[in-house]
């Protein structure tokens, strides 16, 4: 059965994402508070859609064909990541090399770089999601035995306390092992759904209580530790997918298929958000890697986040009226 407030989720998803991405975009000097609000409220928004990836794999688990599973994948994920990821790897390998590439990176073999920009996905900044989802994907087969079993949902808690102590950064394999909790968190939603949704309804008001507390104890320490934000950051994202499965799924009947467009080209949008953001740097700064010269603001900030959405909606329709049915394996959509 299709989902609409999951559908509609998904579209809010890729605003966070955006709308986190955006924010280094500006200079943030002369406004500090409004740059910790945005980042705390904002930033990793790839735990919506970490959580709505388990959420969707375990929803369509009864139909689970690893071949089938793994071709779609390959087809629909992975090749689109090749193909738009082409422009910035032959920049970084050819014409511009990053400051913040790990030491010696740049003294390997240019195949050598190019190899590992597309293992890493730090040729673009949001592109690390990919190499770590794979990982997701590989073991789909365990997942799916796992779920059968059940048994690994009471194991959820234990696993929420790896990834505060495990924060995301730091490679691949780190990512996908503090990750791994809000997939199975999504995986576990998706299971219990019926159940999941009535005690967020019942409790909705204490839920965005303590978010509230937490964006407020996260804005305030801010400047004080590094470890401490990342574990309130994390622990708020996972209270947000829970309201705002609620407020999805309350307000189904009001909300419809507003979301459905977004929704249809999340993975585009994805993919290609980041060359808008930065074309928009480097025309106006005039420097490749430079953030727009004007000091930021919150209302900036929106006017950038509708600005770099408008651009995508109406690149990815133009390439989909040129490519028609094969624009999915390019650009994901």
């Amino acid at each position: 059965m299709f989902l609409n407030y999951i559908h509609n989720f998904r579209a809010a998803a890729i605003l966070f994402i955006v709308a986190g991405h955006c924010i280094d975009a500006f200079n943030w000097e002369n406004n500090k508070l409004a740059y910790n609000i945005l980042c705390f409220s904002l930033k990793n928004g790839t735990v919506l859609f970490v959580f709505i990836s388990g959420f969707l794999f375990q929803h369509l688990s009864y139909k689970y064909d690893a071949k089938k599973y793994f071709k779609n994948k390959i087809r629909y994920v992975l090749l689109p990541y090749v193909i738009v990821s082409i422009p910035a790897v032959i920049m970084l390998t050819f014409f511009y090399q990053r400051p913040d590439m790990s030491p010696g990176f740049y003294e390997n073999p240019i195949p050598v770089q190019i190899i590992m920009f597309y293992l890493t996905g730090d040729h673009i900044t949001p592109f690390w999601f990919i190499p770590m989802i794979t990982l997701f994907y590989i073991i789909s087969p365990l997942l799916i035995w796992l779920d059968n079993e059940k048994h690994i949902y009471y194991l959820i808690p234990f696993f929420i306390l790896v990834s505060i102590i495990v924060p995301r950064g730091g490679g691949i394999l780190k990512n996908f092992v503090h990750f791994f909790s809000v997939y199975l968190f999504g995986m576990c939603c998706s299971r219990y759904k019926e159940a999941m949704i009535r005690i967020i309804n019942k409790y909705f008001g204490m839920l965005f209580v303590l978010y509230a507390l937490i964006v407020i104890a996260g804005i305030i320490n801010r400047e004080v530790s590094i470890s401490t934000i990342q574990c309130l950051n994390y622990l708020s994202k996972l209270i947000v997918c829970l309201l705002l499965v609620s407020i999805f799924h309350k307000y189904e009947d009001i909300i419809k298929g507003r979301g459905d467009y977004l929704a249809s080209i999340s993975f585009g949008i994805y993919f290609i958000h980041s060359y808008v953001i930065q074309s928009v740097r480097l025309s106006t700064s005039g420097i490749f890697g430079n953030p727009i010269p004007v000091n930021g603001s919150i209302i900036l900030h929106l006017l950038l986040c509708i600005f770099v959405v408008t651009m995508c909606c109406l690149i990815i329709m133009s390439f989909k009226r040129i490519s028609g049915k094969y624009s999915r394996f390019v650009i994901g959509c």
